[in-house]
């Protein structure tokens, strides 16, 4: 499963980086006399309804969509870990005000906090990488306060105290890296969520300005036309869903990996 995922997120990478060289149309150029047109040699994805190639708006809006969730996940493992990092090693008073706030944020469906977070904010590239990372935090929040509380009572790290190493060091020295392995699995699958989330936000018109495309804005640009055009919102549809697909499968891969239950 790892090595499936992987490959399917590397094409889809390879299509983002290398955008310029795989499109003989600019992703905002327009012609109206192929307004809707079905796929062909000329456009392999056919246009929508401005004329413009599906396909060129496919593959640049890949560069948006994958610099939104890895901006966002970034976000969600520097707040979540700091956080979570605290409240299990130092547990009292500071836990249970951080996790009360936590409760509070995942009692919201995630996809809801966004929207108000985006809409909030206005829509570009670092408000939208806010509005899908901050709904992410109480995952990777939960995750390492788990682990912290697990390790924080390992006889290493009580040998660590005993030898005057400090809260900091033991935290970040002796905590932390244990709890790093149990983090990889969330986090593939939490990249997943971010394209989705993202997506969400593009389809709304909550995600960048125009013209420049990802894949949410392309599927909404041809939702008016679904019945004339299916092709637009299909292979929109089709770049999300490959990509979910491909970080589902890492995650569960490493997932099943690393649990020793799973081991022969």
């Amino acid at each position: 499963m790892i090595l499936v995922g992987a490959i399917i997120i590397l094409i889809m990478i390879g299509f983002a980086v290398t955008a310029p060289l795989l499109t003989k149309y600019g992703y905002e150029e327009i012609n109206l006399k192929y307004r809707n047109k079905p796929p062909t040699i000329e456009h392999v994805m056919g246009t929508d309804s401005f004329g413009r190639d599906v396909w060129s708006r496919c593959v640049y809006g890949a560069r948006v969509s994958f610099i939104v969730s890895l901006n966002a996940v970034a976000i969600g493992i520097v707040l979540g870990l700091f956080l979570g990092m605290i409240c299990g090693f130092f547990k009292g008073r500071v836990d249970f005000w951080i996790g009360r706030v936590m409760d509070v944020v995942m009692s919201f469906p995630a996809l809801l906090f966004s929207l108000i977070i985006g809409f909030s904010l206005g829509a570009s590239i670092p408000n939208m990488c806010l509005s899908v990372g901050i709904p992410l935090t109480p995952i990777f929040y939960r995750m390492t306060r788990g682990e912290a509380l697990r390790v924080s009572e390992r006889t290493y790290v009580m040998a660590a105290k005993s030898i005057g190493s400090g809260s900091i060091r033991t935290m970040f020295c002796h905590v932390l890296p244990n709890t790093i392995p149990s983090l990889l699995a969330v986090l593939s699958t939490c990249m997943g969520a971010a394209i989705t989330a993202e997506s969400a936000l593009g389809y709304l018109g909550l995600g960048i300005p125009k013209p420049t495309p990802s894949w949410g804005s392309v599927i909404n640009e041809g939702r008016q036309f679904i019945f004339d055009a299916p092709w637009v919102t299909g292979f929109g549809g089709l770049m999300v869903a490959l990509t979910i697909l491909g970080f589902n499968l890492i995650g569960d891969g490493l997932r099943d990996l690393m649990d020793p239950k799973l081991r022969v």
